[in-house]
């Protein structure tokens, strides 16, 4: 499935971003990705994950026998974004086409066409797949494949998108600052103040 998302950012979240517009479109493709164990050097993670919060989705696995939500993967490659990914489009069958309740435009095509999918599952061998989103879910599925083996459960659904095209950012969440010797959250918010509201 092709996958196209068009957003606004706001004025927050532009700021430290190397975009010349609030107005972007993230180009996106869903598909299933054989799980493989991060030593092999195809999937690479970037976040520490939790045992509980793993057990927590292991055990939500175990009673629907399957995966809830796709993993968010990215490639350092402009592949199928921008005017590459509009021209296969044509080939496609819109299956989903609306906007959410944040205004996010989302429109997803069923591509059927064996040679562009093909091209596609060519051009991903020679990447590595960084998780963007999902590392927990990432995880349970390989373990769940470990403990029940078989064609059903060696894949996981994930949105891959290419890093080098502007719908690709960054947005701020909630992220702990701790470890840091004779760090000072009082004195860090006054510094901080005198810039930032």
């Amino acid at each position: 499935y092709l996958y196209r998302q068009e957003f606004e950012l706001t004025s927050d979240e532009l700021f430290c971003q190397k975009k010349k517009t609030n107005k972007l479109v993230r180009y996106g493709f869903f598909f299933n990705f054989q799980v493989e164990d991060y030593k092999n050097g195809v999937i690479l993670p970037h976040e520490k994950t939790f045992a509980k919060y793993k057990a927590d989705r292991y055990e939500l696995m175990e009673a629907a026998q399957g995966n809830m939500e796709p993993v968010f993967l990215g490639f350092d490659s402009p592949f199928l974004s921008g005017s590459e990914f509009e021209s296969m489009t044509e080939s496609a069958h819109v299956v989903a086409d609306y906007k959410d309740r944040y205004g996010v435009k989302h429109k997803l095509w069923l591509l059927d066409d064996s040679k562009s999918c093909a091209k596609i599952s060519e051009k991903l061998k020679s990447e590595k797949l960084y998780i963007l989103d999902g590392h927990h879910r990432y995880e349970t599925a390989l373990k769940f494949h470990q403990d029940h083996p078989g064609e059903k459960t060696k894949y996981v659904l994930a949105n891959v998108c290419a890093f080098k095209q502007l719908g690709t950012v960054i947005l701020p969440t909630h992220r702990l600052i701790s470890g840091i010797s004779g760090f000072s959250k009082e004195s860090y918010l006054k510094q901080m103040g005198e810039f930032f509201e």
